[in-house]
């Protein structure tokens, strides 16, 4: 990962993880992907959409950025699950980004 994210052609090490049994071949895309993520993002992909709202909630302007999209996927995708949602998260969703979770759908 660290020589993707420094430009440089991974190629190699690649093989020699296949080779040795660290990877699989279908595995590579997701790490190709991982690479290019900072610890930020890729720790917010584990997080439920309550506990992702809180971190961009927190973060700084550059981290917004970079974190919106992420956020904006998991949480549209459960604003069907209106259920799942505290009240404060529910008015969290709808300040931030939009979404309410009770309807589903963007204001």
């Amino acid at each position: 990962m660290r020589a993707i994210r420094l430009g440089q052609n991974p190629g190699g090490y690649i093989e020699a993880g296949v080779r040795q049994g660290l990877l699989l071949r279908k595995d590579i895309p997701t790490l190709k992907g991982a690479a290019m993520q900072t610890p930020l993002e890729r720790s917010v992909t584990n997080l439920s959409p309550e506990e992702a709202l809180n971190v961009f909630d927190l973060s700084s302007p550059e981290e917004r950025r970079r974190l919106a999209p992420l956020v904006m996927n998991k949480i549209s995708g459960a604003s069907a699950e209106p259920w799942k949602w505290s009240r404060a998260s529910r008015a969290k969703a709808a300040a931030l980004f939009g979404i309410n979770p009770v309807s589903g759908l963007h204001r």
